[in-house]
């Protein structure tokens, strides 16, 4: 969405022992085989997920989920338990990757049930010790999984989230997170999924994984579990407020519709239609409803496209606030170019009953993004890490509704709920970065950067307080370039991000798997994985690796993970006349710096940067 929206009367113990050994979530068929099938979602489903299967052989199958995220594999008798099961695909413009396991096949004629949720995610590195993905790719991890720590894991969660499931209905005692079927439609199991978020990361002793579960309606992480954690030590999530609980969240299905009907044509983009899809009140970075509708219809620039044939493909729903009617999100705009764009945005409903997207509510154009960026060079084909920050990125233009208003602006954090604010950053234009639309962090440094380094030890404390729900921040915006003259400011209710470390940091690196393959760089064509969001490349002209020229690719997936001399040439004629390009991309050029931006599934920037022959130490504007 062109809004440039850059913001879950047996014992537990015993049910849970019962599902480990292949108890429950099985039906009867008709004929001999034995069918496997199960929902994959995350708080909306992933649609035509990829979902591979292999068993303890290393015997593998693959289907695709449907629409809804149901998926089956039609016979599994031949395979030799335990299975595990990987899921890929994408929802809330995030790819996403999770697993779960079958430990016992059913009986021949019996149809298995096994869903793949964030839920099953954690459950799994818990009781592995290890993140789930390396346990996929071994089989004899996946032989080696132990029923009982399994298990164990199983029966903790349930008994974090016994109180939300009570509310939504449901017996903890019979209910089993991997094998209980549900389906993806916003009510019932599958609303735990739009009101719990679930993580797991390394613990801090080796071969162990912690499990962590927060409200996201909230935002507080009740628990933080791990594999030594007693049963009775677990805290239970809060039952949530029966106000949040009755919104038909469901419904939200429908705005989506209503807003695909529109963007076919520039006459439904600017009809009376989509204008009643956007609350009276809705403000977003900087713009009202009147102005956000203008720019949607583009212009002859090819600088804002507009929303011209872009879709609207789902929903991911990350809390609400049921007496407000307000549901924190993202969706997944399909672009007309085929790129796919993450968009954050609050949708209310209306005293009609119908959705309504609303905005974020702030006075100004800015996104405030967690970032890890890590830089490399590249020596004789072996790329080497030579530092890696982490921090966050503030984008703000000062704009309201397309006009420039404020020259800088500050940040500030609080870990009492407001008592006591701390500046942590302050931007303004450098001489220099005009050209550039954001301002730039106000340091020492030369560059036009806007990313500011956090300490490990300032983010822990601010991720500390976030547990507890008391952590804020706001942000104070000037007219003048010189913080003399505060005009607007911006409170956010809470801190809804965890700021990265650089453990946490580093290990979003790797889950990202992004990168590019290390002896193209010094040619004229590298290849890449990853970087979702932008690719930048520097072309060099000549031996001295100077004269270098900028080429950015905003939606990188129509490359096809080729960043190339002949692609930076095609691109350069559609803004210059072909002398310039030929001199700045021509047979003899090779690309010596390449530069990756992609978000991860919980918002996190993640920027990696490979150069030939530096040391690569500066931070990339982003």
């Amino acid at each position: 969405m062109k809004l440039r929206m850059k913001a879950m009367g047996l014992s537990v113990v015993a049910a849970a022992v019962l599902a480990a050994c292949g108890g429950g979530g099985g039906t009867s068929t008709t004929g001999g085989a034995t069918p496997l099938t199960g929902t994959t979602a995350v708080g909306a489903p992933l649609p035509n997920a990829t979902v591979n299967l292999k068993d303890a052989n290393g015997k593998t199958l693959a289907t695709t989920a449907d629409a809804n995220g149901t998926y089956t594999f039609n016979d599994v008798s031949g395979f030799t338990a335990p299975l595990m099961l990987q899921a890929t695909g994408t929802a809330g413009g995030q790819t996403y990757t999770l697993h779960s396991v079958l430990e016992k096949i059913p009986a021949a004629g019996v149809s298995g049930v096994v869903n793949v949720t964030p839920a099953t995610e954690v459950a799994m590195a818990q009781a592995t010790g290890a993140d789930p993905a390396a346990v996929f790719s071994d089989k004899d991890k996946i032989r080696a999984i132990d029923p009982l720590k399994l298990a164990d894991a199983k029966q903790k969660l349930i008994a974090a989230l016994k109180d939300v499931l009570s509310a939504l209905g449901k017996d903890n005692t019979k209910v089993d997170l991997f094998t209980t079927a549900f389906t993806a439609d916003n009510s019932g199991l599958d609303k735990l999924l739009d009101t719990i978020d679930f993580k797991q990361e390394a613990s801090a002793t080796a071969g162990q994984r912690t499990m962590r579960v927060a409200d996201k309606n909230t935002g507080v992480e009740v628990a933080k579990i791990e594999s030594t954690t007693t049963l009775s030590a677990v805290t239970p999530v809060p039952r949530p407020e029966a106000e949040t609980l009755a919104l038909d969240t469901a419904k939200i299905k429908a705005l989506i519709a209503a807003f695909n009907a529109q963007t076919g044509t520039l006459a439904g983009i600017g009809s009376d239609a989509m204008r009643d899809l956007f609350d009276e009140h809705y403000f977003n970075r900087g713009k009202n409803r009147a102005a956000q509708l203008t720019s949607f219809l583009g212009d002859s620039s090819g600088n804002n496209p507009g929303l011209l044939g872009d879709k609207l493909l789902d929903y991911v729903i990350q809390g609400c606030d049921g007496e407000k009617k307000i549901c924190q999100g993202t969706f997944t705009n399909k672009l007309a170019n085929g790129g796919i764009e993450q968009a954050p945005m609050p949708v209310k409903q209306g005293s009609d009953g119908k959705w309504r997207i609303y905005g974020n509510q702030s006075p100004f154009e800015f996104e405030l993004r967690p970032v890890v960026s890590a830089q490399y060079t590249i020596a004789n084909g072996v790329a080497t890490q030579t530092s890696i920050q982490t921090g966050f990125n503030f984008y703000f233009t000062g704009k309201v509704n397309g006009t420039k208003l404020y020259n800088s602006a500050k940040v500030f954090s609080s870990v009492d709920s407001g008592g006591t604010w701390t500046e942590v950053a302050a931007f303004k234009p450098k001489a220099g970065c005009s050209n550039f639309d954001w301002l730039q962090t106000d340091d020492a440094s030369s560059d036009c950067s806007n990313f500011k380094v956090v300490s490990d030890a300032t983010a822990n404390t601010n991720n500390s307080a976030r547990m507890l729900g008391t952590a804020r921040f706001k942000i104070t915006a000037y007219s003048d370039a010189n913080y003399t003259f505060e005009t607007a400011s911006f409170h956010s209710r809470r801190l809804t991000y965890e700021l990265l470390t650089a453990t946490t940091g580093a290990q979003a690196i790797v889950r990202s798997a992004q990168g590019i393959t290390p002896s193209g760089l010094g040619t004229n064509s590298v290849s890449f994985t990853g970087g979702g969001e932008q690719v930048r490349i520097e072309a060099y002209t000549n031996s001295a690796k100077s004269g270098t020229t900028i080429w950015t690719g905003s939606y990188p997936k129509a490359l096809n993970g080729i960043a190339s001399i002949a692609k930076a040439h095609t691109t350069c004629l559609t803004n210059k006349n072909p002398t310039q390009c030929d001199a700045s991309y021509g047979s003899t050029a090779t690309i010596g710096y390449v530069f990756l931006a992609s978000k991860d599934a919980a918002g996190n920037g993640i920027w990696t940067s490979y150069a030939v022959g530096s040391t690569g130490t500066s931070t990339p504007a982003q």
